[in-house]
């Protein structure tokens, strides 16, 4: 783990705020375990993350933090104050992750392999 981040003043939280709020829309903000498990699954580069340090004993989120970090991405954990203020949502996940907004063309969109329908 990189480090604790106490502070809603940090300059990593700063960022993660200006995802969280709009106002900085170069990454994306994948908020929760179930999101960012599944977004890690699926090849989104996730460039680093941020832990509710009170879930690090949720075999869950140990889980996805040890492939996280095994895998080079930067994990910190933090204080409850911190993840309030990272999450966009109400009640605030145990995991918050950033990633590279990877813009497509609108021709890219819908050039895909035709779908096969069986009905």
């Amino acid at each position: 783990m990189r480090k604790h981040l106490t502070s809603r003043h940090n300059p990593l939280v700063l960022a993660y705020r200006a995802l969280a709020d709009g106002s900085d829309r170069s990454q994306i903000l994948i908020d929760g375990v179930h999101l960012t498990a599944e977004a890690w699954r699926a090849g989104v580069p996730v460039t680093d993350a941020i832990v509710a340090a009170s879930a690090l004993e949720t075999p869950e989120v140990a889980a996805l933090v040890t492939a996280l970090q095994d895998a080079g991405v930067e994990v910190c954990s933090a204080s409850a104050p911190v993840i309030d203020a990272v999450s966009p949502v109400r009640s605030p996940s145990p995991i918050v992750a950033r990633a590279p907004r990877q813009p497509r063309s609108p021709e890219a969109l819908f050039t895909s392999a035709p779908a096969l329908v069986v009905c």
